[in-house]
C-alpha cells in the first residue's frame, strides 16, 4: 500500500470517529469559557469568608495577574429555591475560574465543575487567608458537594425545606379499610 492510501485510512478512521462519536462534541461543550485566574469567594456582611455559598450576601471577585478586586451582591441569597444554582450561573457571568468555598452544596457544585471551574473547599477566615492558601495549595479540589441541598436557609431566616411526608407500609390497602391520620410528632 502506497503513502498516500495509508494516509486516506486513517483520514477515513478520523471521520468516522469524528461522526460516530460524540465525545469531540462533548470535549467542546465542556471547555471552559472561564478564565482561571479569576477567583470568586464568597463574604458575609462583616467581610469574613462565608460559611454558605449560594446564600451568601456577596461575593469578592478577585483577578490573580492585575490584582483587581470588586464586591458582587448576591441577589439570590433569600430566594426560597435555587440560590445556589443562581448564584452560580452570576459567577459564570463575571468569568469566573476558580471558586473558593467552607461548604458548597449539590447543585453550585455540578453547575460550576460541569463548565469547567475548579472548585477549592477549606476554612479561609478572610479574603486574604483564602487567596494565600490557594496560591500555597493548602485548599482542597472539591471533589464533590460538602453539604446537602437546602443547606444554609436558616442562616437567612428561611424556613426549613418540610420533609417529604413518611412512606406508606408495602402492599395494597383493603377496600373499605380506614385511614389513620398521621402520628402527631
Amino acid at each position: 500500500m502506497s503513502t498516500s492510501g495509508k494516509n486516506a485510512w486513517i483520514w477515513v478512521v478520523v471521520a468516522a470517529v469524528v461522526l460516530v462519536s460524540p465525545w469531540p462534541l462533548l470535549a467542546l461543550a465542556r471547555r471552559p469559557l472561564a478564565e482561571r485566574h479569576i477567583v470568586a469567594i464568597p463574604v458575609d456582611e462583616s467581610g469574613r469568608v462565608s460559611r454558605v455559598f449560594g446564600r451568601a450576601p456577596h461575593f469578592v471577585i478577585v483577578n490573580l495577574r492585575t490584582g483587581d478586586n470588586h464586591v458582587i451582591e448576591n441577589p439570590y441569597q433569600a430566594v426560597a429555591h435555587g440560590a445556589g444554582l443562581k448564584c452560580s450561573r452570576l459567577l459564570m457571568d463575571e468569568h469566573v475560574g476558580v471558586a473558593i468555598a467552607q461548604e458548597i452544596g449539590p447543585e453550585p457544585y455540578n453547575n460550576l465543575t460541569a463548565r469547567g471551574i475548579a472548585v477549592y473547599v477549606g476554612r479561609p477566615a478572610t479574603v486574604p487567608d483564602a487567596l494565600s492558601q490557594l496560591q500555597r495549595g493548602v485548599l482542597a479540589l472539591a471533589r464533590g458537594p460538602t453539604v446537602h441541598t437546602h443547606h444554609g436557609r436558616e442562616l437567612v431566616g428561611l424556613p426549613p425545606v418540610p420533609s417529604p411526608p413518611a412512606c406508606p407500609l408495602p402492599g395494597p390497602v383493603p377496600r373499605g379499610a380506614p385511614v389513620a391520620p398521621p402520628a402527631a410528632k
